[in-house]
């Protein structure tokens, strides 16, 4: 795994131009998908806050589920690493046909996508002097139908979920003390440790909590590394688990392995695709393409599977960026387990192709 810390600057231009380590103007196409910026707490895990009161007049300016100024700035972030690392194949101004942009279906995505495309794409010419913005389209499609939000359009994959983690409840046993603890402290209404699946909800709620401002109770605090290790641990239970990638990501998948092969043939399609949708969609893409991403995706992290050419061949390059602390992005190249370095398009599609599903048989799983 390489690892590249870089911020999108003068300096980080220079820095890539003499070193020559990022290669990426032999990328040819790219198939990314990014979790949204900071949030608000849903209005159903609020009462996992070790303070919902204070956490209800933090919210109450955006609303439940909402993007914050935070949010909207990694989000802004996030535009600038794509507009850098990804312009080699990105044209200064929008050009439809070479950039495909979807989001989910909720509020928190379609603004982190709307915010990012605003760095994507800084007006070549302002349409109106005051305003350095340009608009840019993207798609969404109802929930019920969307594949990048399984758990909302498949009524029994959460059942199936708690199930798995019911069945695998010895491997989060060494985290018991951690369940313990936070039912005692945030007086939820059942067992955790007989509900495992809830650790990662919990964690995102007291991810937003620290992101407003607000902090946590000082026994949570001193705990937090270790319930980051159990949501974590939970998180790997549940998508190493074949059938559950499949609803979350076969769909993905596909559609990657039909677009590079458009790219590598020649024919006519976008160099750039965006998904924005969440973070289980972007650990779940990144484990179904056998790569190995540590833990949950924090705030408007992406990964990326990148086309690239290698003399009379294509390689795939995968990549997981994320924002740090100190406002800086950072990447990593990761390996593709099994397929060797460079991992050659047809040796990849040899390894992942079981795991894809067309739209019609992901339909037939979960739309009811």
């Amino acid at each position: 795994m390489n690892i590249v810390v870089c911020e999108i600057s003068l300096i980080c231009f220079l820095w890539h131009f003499l070193l020559g380590s990022t290669h990426e103007s032999d990328v040819t196409f790219s198939f990314m998908v990014h979790r949204h910026g900071d949030r608000t707490p849903s209005r159903y895990s609020v009462n996992y806050s070790t303070s919902p009161e204070e956490l209800e007049k933090l919210i109450e300016p955006y609303g439940y589920g909402q993007l914050t100024e935070k949010g909207m700035q990694k989000a802004y972030r996030l535009g600038q690493y794509i507009h850098f690392q990804y312009k080699s194949i990105l044209a200064p101004k929008f050009n439809e046909s070479e950039i495909y942009l979807r989001s989910t279906d909720v509020s928190r995505t379609k603004m982190t996508m709307l915010v990012a495309l605003a760095a994507i794409y800084p007006p070549v010419v302002r349409w109106k002097e005051d305003l350095n913005w340009t608009p840019v389209p993207y798609t969404t499609v109802p929930v019920k139908t969307d594949y990048n939000r399984p758990t909302s359009s498949c009524p029994e994959l959460e059942h199936k979920m708690n199930n798995i983690l019911s069945r695998k409840c010895s491997e989060m046993k060494p985290f018991d003390d951690v369940l313990a603890l936070l039912s005692e402290e945030i007086g939820v209404g059942f067992d955790l440790r007989e509900k495992p699946l809830y650790i990662s909800q919990i964690y995102n709620t007291f991810e937003a909590q620290e992101s407003l401002g607000l902090k946590l109770t000082p026994k949570v605090q001193r705990a937090l590394p270790r319930i980051k290790e159990a949501a974590d641990k939970a998180f790997n239970i549940i998508f190493r688990q074949k059938d559950i990638l499949k609803y979350f990501c076969g769909v993905l998948l596909r559609e990657f392995h039909e677009f590079a092969k458009l790219v590598i043939s020649g024919s006519e399609t976008a160099t750039v695709r965006i998904y924005s949708a969440h973070h289980e969609n972007v650990y779940g893409i990144s484990k179904i393409s056998r790569t190995d991403i540590s833990g949950m995706p924090v705030f408007a992290s992406v990964f990326s599977l990148n086309l690239k050419r290698a003399k009379d061949d294509f390689i795939v390059e995968p990549v997981f960026a994320y924002d740090t602390p100190g406002g800086v992005f950072s990447f990593e190249r990761l390996d593709v387990k099994d397929c060797g370095e460079p991992c050659f398009y047809d040796k990849f599609v040899e390894l992942t192709k079981k795991h894809t599903l067309d739209y019609d048989s992901w339909r037939k799983m979960c739309v009811r």
